[in-house]
């Protein structure tokens, strides 16, 4: 049915006919004009089917089992997964400019691919196709054989054991790709992404021993209260280092009951801020909460 309504919508009866190619282009206009008349010329026994939304603007006199193809609106968007159903084979480049994602949406319904490319077949597409090594790929100098391209084409659009299991390849692919997969991506990557600032923040601070000191400040001619890293040769935040100090044996509403103890003596609301960040970003350490200039134990706050 998908051919037959490719066939009427662009009065190609070619497209029910013959074997149907798709082509996601990717090329360089000039170029891939030239290729797509010399396969389709190669190959006239076949229907092509091209994307290419330069081409489908500009190459006003494609060879007559070549129609050519964009989606530029929702209307013609909508309607590419009917093309794609009617499609035998997929074949694309593997350069940057070829739309991956339309190559993987075609793959969908069970196409084999060929991938014109230096390299073996993209991971996205590992297990569903073939390649054709190119001869030459330099700042977009692209040369493929003809003859070689147009014997992999036609090997696989017969009927074979491994074309099926490619088939089946092919249809695995969208289920890599649905929405939830990547809401679920997501989420891991923001949660490994906080297991690893928190693992960084652990091991700087267990390599870095604190010495609650005073700092004078000769610009302001003040002296503050202050922490020094032993490890890294810098003076950190007082806040935050009380916080570490103290979450290593009390629990978060007990050094957030501390700090509001001392918001009226000297300390601003933004000791809160620091409660919430440090105290539930890390279990800060597994060493006893010691006060770190006379070498005590801190009581508990009652």
């Amino acid at each position: 049915m998908a051919k037959q309504h490719t066939a009427a919508l662009f009065e190609k009866p070619t497209f029910v006919q013959q074997p149907v190619v798709g082509l996601i282009s990717g090329f360089e206009p000039h170029y891939g004009a030239r290729l797509i008349s010399a396969f389709a010329r190669a190959n006239p026994h076949l229907a092509i089917f091209v994307y290419d939304p330069l081409l489908a603007e500009h190459y006003t006199h494609p060879p007559s089992n070549v129609v050519i193809f964009t989606a530029d609106d929702d209307e013609t968007h909508s309607i590419l997964p009917i093309f794609f159903q009617a499609l035998d084979l997929i074949c694309f480049p593997a350069i940057p400019g070829t739309p991956l994602s339309l190559v993987l949406e075609a793959m969908a319904y069970g196409t084999p691919c060929v991938a014109m490319t230096t390299y073996g077949l993209p991971p996205e597409v590992a297990g569903a196709g073939a390649v054709v090594k190119l001869e030459g790929y330099n700042l977009g100098n692209f040369r493929v054989s003809m003859s070689e391209l147009s014997n992999t084409v036609n090997q696989w659009l017969k009927p074979s054991h491994t074309r099926t299991e490619c088939e089946n390849a092919a249809k695995r692919l969208a289920q890599k790709f649905t929405w939830e997969k990547v809401a679920q991506e997501i989420v891991q990557g923001i949660e490994e992404g906080h297991r690893q600032t928190v693992n960084a923040f652990r091991r700087e601070r267990n390599l870095s021993p604190s010495v609650f000191c005073h700092r004078y400040d000769p610009g302001t001619g003040i002296t503050e209260s202050g922490v020094y890293r032993l490890g890294t040769h810098r003076y950190d935040c007082f806040q935050a280092a009380l916080i570490e100090m103290l979450a290593e044996q009390h629990t978060p509403a007990e050094v957030e009951a501390v700090f509001k103890h001392f918001q009226g003596k000297g300390f601003t609301s933004v000791s809160n801020e620091f409660v919430l960040e440090w105290v539930s970003q890390r279990e800060l350490g597994s060493q006893s909460c010691r006060n770190r200039s006379t070498g005590r134990k801190e009581e508990k706050p009652k």
